[in-house]
């Protein structure tokens, strides 16, 4: 699960957040984007690189859930900062 967004990381999106239930990110999605990205540790703020260069990350979003929908956007607004000050 992930394939649409590890396939557009994997093609040189910038910055993907793939969303799931969190049951589907722990037991499939992350071992996905682990399976898919370069090998290494994940980075401080949770992505991955992808052998393109791309920055992917795994996250549980439950629509309607404000806490998780926060979360999604508070880690976007992270990873796009970060690309933009080239930290990535």
């Amino acid at each position: 699960v992930g394939l649409t967004g590890i396939t557009a990381a994997s093609l040189g999106a910038k910055v993907t957040i793939l969303t799931d239930l969190q049951v589907v990110v722990e037991q499939v999605t992350q071992r996905n984007v682990e399976e898919n990205s370069q090998p290494g540790p994940t980075k401080t703020c949770g992505y991955r690189t992808t052998r393109a260069g791309g920055k992917v990350v795994a996250m549980p979003l439950s629509w309607g859930n404000a806490d998780d929908e926060e979360a999604t956007q508070n880690k976007l607004q992270e990873l796009v900062k970060l690309k933009n000050n080239k930290i990535l």
